[in-house]
């Protein structure tokens, strides 16, 4: 994947800047939930 294209900064609508995108906003949910549902659960996640 990425092979033969110049180098440029990501572009978020390519599958590369949607997966990228999708990655990251997936961590900051994971630890959001983390955060909230811990105090609640006795941080058992």
């Amino acid at each position: 994947m990425g092979s033969g294209h110049p180098y440029y900064p990501i572009d978020p609508w390519t599958l590369e800047g949607v997966l990228f995108n999708w990655y990251d906003l997936s961590l900051r949910i994971s630890n959001f939930s983390k955060i909230t549902l811990g105090d609640k659960n006795g941080d058992k996640i």
